[in-house]
């Protein structure tokens, strides 16, 4: 439940609406319960065949004047008779509590009778007329409230869940990557989705029935306690047995939740690698395959919906049945006094009211407690709700305290334009210990210098890259540029400098334009149309039917591998970076674009610091400098010449990539075998 006090920290700024809210509960509540205690008057008009309603009021002042009269009279006997007896001193004591309630028995029908002579006609049937108009202006009227009780609350809910995604979303995008890498994208969609409209529904019950309901139970209760208080609290002998009912079904709906939740989780994974996999299963024959894992999914899924289903359906009858038992209680307890007690007022040797109660008094004190019993039905149902929700709070703000594992300080200094150089000092790395991916990296790049990093898979330079860019922090060592630590920086300054074409282009499904753009939004028309002259995407986007406007998909799978990555190099150039990182950029074009974007490189690299990964040989002729890895560490550098005369596995990887292909080089010397991809390496595509 601590969840949810925090949830209605999110309710807070909108506190004024919720109050006019549980205002308007108020007034449907009080006429919810007025409307039910018209029955009095209903009983009155059509079974009192020997008065009229003036009659009837003027015989009940009678009698509570009477009555006020037989009680001042026993009072003055008892206070004559042996004060100083501690058995009558009693008696004079619960004389007195009598003779005040058959005072305010007496006054309350001495302020009616004047107005119901005045305005109530002595006709029954006009009477009866007038009943039902005034039971229908109150029902519209309360008809009224309720819609705008649960339309406040409906927005103070939408508003206050708007703010939390707001929250859960900016939170989520503050933490590392490791976090996304861990969880993965489908549990990030289920609390999004599923989790919070689960979340919705328990709010708005919280604040909507969960006031409404016990304000008109109380209400009833009120009114019921009127007529009979000790009767009215006989009644409710066995509320005790339904509220524990109602919790221990709660604490078991919380628990199913949770795991319901958890499956559909794992629901929205499986959809999610089916449907981003598509080709794969489409490819590998794998339908079946993908079927049966869903459905056993699912089928987990339903198991934990039904027992839901169970839970809420027992409630409801459960709830009922321990109401018409307060209700049986009281009516039979009534029943006894107004027909088998002739007008008696005592149960048992019990007094159970201070008057003796008529028919008309008994009925109104049913319809009041069965006035007690709707909403403590409706309640039953409102608990599982608020379980589910309490169950979606528990994952949601499991995310929402997560904090990403990069130090990164509000105040911390921005990060001058990079000018010197990139020095990595002693770089250790592991995405799991016991298995480090970079060990002991250490390597000084000038300002305008252009690095390659080459060598087999797994060796780290993809994770070279993501530490440029921190997406990580080291496990030892240090990240400077121009000498300061890139811990004690901005961080969002500092990758304003850093352009990036990763091997798995990324685009969103939008326009072209607006792709280019993305990363930065202040660009003007004329320079997003020259960032895509500069990368050579200019002449395929102006052959497109909408140009620049056309739509990419989702993906950007509209177009061909070597036009996204051609878009993605626009995008890069777009930001005129200091730092130039190029992830397999080319690796997906033909020879003629990868030449012209070769030239393009050649010139835009200029003046900036440039770190290549790659196994294309053209590209590498880019390089002032290449840097040769192996199982995580630096193993030689130098130039291309340098390399091959000096470097044995350069010279065995240039061997294999002029030979063949590099999509299909296979070693062509069993002696000399590739090394292999080292347990523990860092995901991701990394090729020489």
């Amino acid at each position: 439940m601590n969840n949810f006090l925090r949830a209605l920290q999110f309710v807070r700024p909108y506190a004024p609406l919720l109050i006019v809210s549980w205002l308007c509960a108020g007034v449907v509540s009080l006429l919810w319960a007025a409307n039910i205690s018209a029955v009095r008057p209903l009983v009155v008009v059509l079974f009192d065949d020997n008065h009229s309603v003036h009659q009837w009021m003027e015989n009940h002042l009678q009698s509570s004047e009477d009555l006020l009269q037989e009680k001042t009279d026993e009072l003055d006997r008892a206070k004559q008779t042996t004060p100083n007896d501690p058995q009558n001193q009693n008696r004079v004591a619960r004389l007195e509590i009598e003779l005040r309630n058959a005072e305010w028995y007496r006054d309350w029908y001495a302020w009616l009778t004047p107005i119901i002579l005045k305005w109530v006609p002595e006709d029954p049937f006009t009477v009866l007329v007038r009943l039902f108009i005034v039971l229908m202006i109150a029902i519209l009227v309360k008809g009224i409230f309720a819609f705008l009780q649960d339309v406040l609350v409906a927005s103070v809910t939408q508003s206050a869940l708007f703010d939390l995604r707001n929250k859960f979303f900016s939170n989520t995008l503050d933490l590392d990557l490791a976090h996304f890498s861990k969880d993965g994208t489908a549990e990030l969609m289920s609390r999004f989705t599923h989790d919070m409209n689960a979340l919705s529904s328990g709010m708005k019950t919280l604040l909507g029935k969960m006031v409404r309901e016990p304000l008109k139970a109380i209400c009833c209760f009120a009114g019921a306690c009127m007529i009979s208080w000790r009767l009215t609290f006989l009644s409710v002998i066995v509320a005790p047995v339904a509220g524990w009912s109602i919790i221990y079904i709660a604490r078991i709906m919380k628990r199913t939740s949770r795991r319901s939740m958890e499956s559909m989780s794992r629901i929205y994974k499986i959809l999610e690698e089916t449907f981003s996999g598509i080709k794969t299963v489409k490819a590998f024959t794998s339908e079946n395959h993908e079927q049966k894992r869903f459905q056993k999914e699912a089928h987990r899924f339903r198991h934990h919906a039904m027992k839901i289903a169970k839970l809420e359906a027992i409630s409801s009858p459960l709830t009922e049945f321990m109401g018409m038992g307060i209700i049986a209680v009281a009516l039979l307890s009534g029943a006894y006094l107004v027909l088998g007690n002739n007008g008696g007022t005592h149960l048992f040797g019990m007094r159970m009211a201070e008057y003796p109660l008529d028919a008309a008094s008994l009925v109104t004190l049913y319809a009041l407690l069965a006035g007690i019993s709707d909403p403590a039905r409706k309640l039953s149902s409102v608990f599982g709700r608020l379980q589910q929700a309490n169950a979606a709070l528990d994952r949601i703000f499991t995310f929402v305290d997560r904090k990403s594992h990069l130090e990164c300080h509000p105040d911390a200094p921005e990060l001058n334009r990079h000018q010197h150089e990139i020095s990595l000092h002693d770089l250790h790395f592991h995405y799991q210990p016991d298995h480090p991916v970079l060990k002991g990296i250490n390597l000084d790049i000038d300002f305008g210098e252009c690095i390659a990093l080459v060598g087999p898979n797994g060796c780290g330079k993809s994770t070279l890259a993501s530490l440029l860019l921190r997406f990580y922090d080291p496990t030892e060592g240090t990240v400077s540029i121009d000498g300061t630590n890139l811990r004690e920086v901005s961080l969002p300054h500092y990758r304003k400098q850093i352009g990036i074409v990763a091997q798995e282009t990324f685009l969103f499904d939008d326009t072209i334009y607006n792709n280019i753009a993305y990363g930065s939004p202040e660009a003007k028309t004329e320079d997003i149309f020259l960032a895509a002259q500069r990368s050579f995407a200019d002449g395929f986007i102006e052959q497109l039917p909408d140009g620049y406007e056309t739509r990419v998909g989702e993906k950007g799978m509209l177009l061909s591998g070597g036009q996204r990555q051609r878009i993605a190099l626009a995008r890069a150039m777009l930001r005129n970076p200091s730092i130039l990182i190029l992830d397999e950029a080319t690796s997906a074009l033909d020879l003629e674009s990868e030449h012209l974007i070769h030239q393009a490189l050649q010139s835009f690299i200029k003046d900036r610091t440039t770190i290549i990964i790659t196994h294309r040989l053209q590209t590498l002729t880019l390089a002032t400098r290449i840097v040769v890895m192996e199982n995580g560490t630096i193993c030689s550098t130098g130039t291309h010449e340098k390399l091959v005369q000096e470097s044995p596995l350069y010279q065995r990887l240039h061997e294999i990539h002029i030979q063949q292909p590099p999509s299909y080089a296979k070693h062509t010397n069993p002696s000399r075998p590739l090394p292999t991809v080292e347990s523990g390496s860092e995901p991701g595509t990394d090729t020489f």
